[in-house]
């Protein structure tokens, strides 16, 4: 049976949504777990005041309740019973449910919660044989995503968003949770979409999340009223294996990094196209690698593997992974749209060469907007103003992995959203663990990755803007990096030291 998961903090919309769900009139089975963390659970009595016993809806005993507290954290082993709970009552009644859908906590991490459910797969637990987690749903209040981006607070001084003291995630910043909700997730709901000012601030939202989650499917809803089909029916991406349960932090980011390169192919490829008559052999004079410009110097122009078109119907859908063949959406999945409506832009800074840390520091972290990031605020309030001294200051969100030169062994993960920042060790290079202990599922990208004499050591960080300046962030990032000569150094210390446990060519 599949599960649904549905985070989102307090206030999102998320138990409304449910009452939706619970009364649909398409004829589907729905079961749901309320794991609500407040004081008095309210949200399961409101639930449980809507079901009904018609075709399509449920019975009472169909809502199962948790009382003491969060998913993710202290009441896994409760969460999981729950489920198991509704498993053997549709066994009982022999009839299973079409779809169990799990409200989490407003703090919950859905990350967190899907490597729960991997592990459980790991383990064998008896209980994944019945079940799989499907679909990762976030709601969003979109009157309130401003506000709780640009805040500088932790989860702990916000309450009403959602609590418990079981929670272990309360140290961490607001911005970072929201983030991750909006990024770990197949399925994005914009809600209270009727509170924003105008049209042009929602499709400013709608693009913002389609550009840090370009593999979701994003909706907008009023009232938490949205089409069962647009909830519980996999979006294209998730059908074809990109699904958000299946993956974790780190695959999330590969395919972000994936997605963002084969848009710049596409680019590159569209302004040759405009500039002479389109035919087989460019003769462009450069060889399309897999390194797509991994090397010291950087280059747009990657490659120009397949035909490009764009359709008439591509500005008005918002699946960001409809693969509807009379919308026929650029491969690009509507970045051209954003960058020109709006100026929102993303692009990847690739490179095989180690930062010098304090010049990092120097030119560029102490260049970012995490003092006071009014980047999404500027666009959606006329009457705010962005300092334009540093070309980071347009930034709204940046991540990905880094190569310091000072530690050769480990990667560091960069993660920056809105005023927080924060640079932490991600864990040993796989070039330097023995290829039998990486994990299948991810051995193919790995064995991309890993290149050259460095293995898979490199820059690869995502930057999400408004009006970026591209050109400018990519040269102060490239005056980071070590130099010929100090390469030079780098390779004697640690490569005679620390020799990668594979070599390749």
């Amino acid at each position: 049976m599949p599960v649904t998961l549905l985070s989102g903090f307090l206030g999102a919309g998320k138990t409304t949504l449910l009452r939706h769900l619970l009364q649909n009139k398409e004829g589907l089975k729905v079961a749901v777990v309320v794991n609500d963390v407040a004081a008095v659970n309210i949200d399961a009595k409101l639930v449980k005041g809507n079901v009904t016993s018609t075709e399509g809806g449920g019975a009472a005993d169909d809502t199962v309740e948790l009382q003491n507290g969060c998913a993710c954290c202290s009441m896994a082993e409760e969460f999981m019973q729950s489920i198991d709970k509704l498993v053997e009552l549709a066994d009982t009644r022999g009839q299973l449910y079409d779809h169990i859908v799990v409200e989490s906590t407003g703090v919950a991490e859905p990350n967190e919660i899907r490597s729960m459910f991997q592990r459980a797969v790991d383990i064998g637990e008896e209980l994944m044989n019945r079940i799989e987690l499907r679909t990762l749903v976030t709601v969003v209040d979109a009157s309130a995503f401003v506000d709780l981006f640009d805040s500088k607070g932790q989860v702990l001084d916000r309450p009403e968003l959602g609590e418990d003291d079981g929670v272990s995630n309360v140290q961490r910043q607001v911005v970072e949770l929201l983030v991750e909700q909006v990024e770990t997730a197949d399925v994005i709901v914009l809600n209270k979409a009727d509170q924003l000012k105008d049209e042009e601030q929602l499709k400013t939202l709608r693009d913002m999340t389609a550009a840090m989650n370009p593999l979701a499917k994003v909706s907008v809803a009023e009232w938490g009223k949205v089409e069962l089909s647009q909830i519980l029916t996999e979006s294209a991406a998730a059908a074809s294996g990109e699904r958000a349960s299946k993956r974790d932090a780190e695959s999330d980011l590969r395919k972000h990094v994936k997605r963002l390169k084969q848009e710049a192919e596409n680019k590159a490829h569209n302004g040759h196209a405009k500039g002479h008559e389109h035919k087989e052999e460019h003769g462009h004079g450069h060889e399309h690698k897999e390194e797509h410009g991994h090397g010291h110097e950087h280059k747009e122009e990657h490659g120009h593997g397949h035909e490009h078109k764009h359709g008439h119907n591509a500005e008005t859908c918002t699946d960001q992974t409809c693969t509807d063949k009379s919308h026929a959406h650029s491969h690009d999945h509507n970045h051209a749209r954003f960058a020109d409506r709006f100026g929102i832009g993303s692009f990847v800074y690739s490179r095989r060469r180690p930062f010098h840390p304090q010049r990092l520091v120097d030119k560029v972290i102490q260049n970012l907007p995490c003092k006071q990031n009014l980047a999404l605020s500027a666009q959606l309030r006329k009457d705010t103003k962005v300092d334009q001294r540093s070309p980071f200051a347009a930034l709204v969100r940046s991540k990905g992995f880094l190569w310091l030169s000072n530690n050769h062994l480990e990667a560091f993960y960069w993660a920056h959203a809105g005023n927080y920042f924060e640079v932490k060790k991600q864990g040993m290079w796989w070039a330097t663990i023995e290829p039998g202990e990486w994990p299948e599922e991810d051995r193919a990208d790995i064995t991309a990755e890993v290149q050259g004499e460095w293995g898979d050591r490199r820059q690869e960080i995502v930057f999400i803007g408004i009006g970026l300046h591209e050109a400018e962030m990519v040269a102060t990032l490239d005056e980071c990096l070590l130099t010929d000569s100090e390469m030079e150094v780098y390779r004697s210390h640690w490569n005679t030291q620390f020799p990668n446990v594979i070599q390749t060519t």
